[in-house]
């Protein structure tokens, strides 16, 4: 008798075995994308003088940009025509220094509300971002214009900074 049941017990905790391996997920890791940053394209102003305006113009600019209270340095006279600058999730405020092409320093601040949205178990909330207004200073920048609030990815521009004419 004690041997069929050390017999049935192996067997109970066998299928009990099998059940919980199958019941969880297979790899246990998160397949989205987590990071979010503001995107903003940079476009250069050149006069022309044909029809005497200014015109704007999507550009590659060596740029050199870092977080404000903050250890990090996020371009380093980088050749691009986008920045991605990540805004703290543990804040409502970043500011940013950004140089292009060697022209003098801005600061880009911007003052935002945070929203978690939950993903899965596995990968936890995502932090995203809704700007509710921003100011910079005008030493190279001519001006910024806001394109979408929203920021909740890494491939959406939601900023153009226009800079002044050299």
């Amino acid at each position: 008798m004690t041997r069929t049941m050390s017999r049935f017990q192996w067997f109970i905790v066998l299928l009990c075995l099998v059940l919980l391996t199958n019941c969880t997920t297979r790899d246990g890791e998160c397949h989205e994308e987590m990071k979010t940053a503001l995107g903003c394209e940079l476009y250069a102003t050149s006069y022309d003088p044909i029809e005497e305006i200014y015109r704007p113009a999507s550009a590659t600019m060596n740029a050199t940009a870092y977080g404000i209270g903050t250890d990090s340095l996020l371009y380093d006279n980088t050749s691009v025509n986008k920045l991605s600058l990540p805004l703290n999730a543990f804040d409502t405020i970043s500011q940013f220094v950004v140089c292009c092409d060697s022209l003098a320093n801005d600061t880009l601040a911007f003052y935002y509300t945070v929203r978690n949205n939950v993903i899965s178990l596995e990968c936890g909330c995502k932090p995203e971002f809704i700007i509710r207004y921003f100011s910079h200073t005008t030493h190279a920048i001519d001006s910024v214009i806001q394109l979408s609030d929203e920021v909740i990815d890494l491939n959406t521009s939601q900023i153009r900074i226009y800079f002044s004419p050299r």
